[in-house]
């Protein structure tokens, strides 16, 4: 198994004082998601754009819904990069897949998005994406089964 280096955080504030053990979650989700990513996560006419050089393409959708599930909050969009990610209730605000974007590429969260908008829009079925989301939640949970022995 692949060791996980937990001394740094990977993203600013993901460990509030006292709260060490959310953090380490955070590393082995990140993982999970990170191993669990493909072309088939992305939604249809993302899919030829999807490579393994820039691995988080198009899967910021299916992402964000998988760490809500997981950790609760909510999920923000920009509208401008058309991007997804998640504000825990701390405020903590966490983007395991804005790593598809250029660091110049500034975002703003202008939209809050609920789980059944995310699953149930007009856009969401067009895009399969609740099928999408549970591809990639099995993928993270079997990861995750291995990772902790569970």
């Amino acid at each position: 198994m692949k060791e996980i280096d937990f001394t740094l955080p990977r993203q600013k504030n993901l460990i509030p004082e006292g709260n060490r053990s959310r953090y380490i979650y955070l590393v082995l989700v990140e993982e999970a998601l990170r191993q669990s990513w493909g072309p088939d996560i992305c939604a249809d006419w993302e899919k030829s754009r999807w490579t393994a050089d820039n691995p988080a393409f198009g899967q910021c959708v299916a992402t964000a819904l998988v760490v809500q599930k997981l950790f609760g909050g909510k999920i923000v969009k920009d509208s401008d990069n058309d991007h997804y990610w998640n504000v825990l209730k701390d405020g903590t605000e966490v983007d395991l897949s804005r790593e598809m974007f250029n660091l110049s590429v500034v975002l703003v969260a202008k939209e809050d998005r609920t789980r059944d908008y995310m699953l149930k829009s007009e856009r969401a079925i067009r895009a399969k994406t609740r099928e999408r989301y549970n591809i990639l939640f099995g993928r993270v949970a079997d990861h995750l089964k291995f990772a902790t022995g569970y």
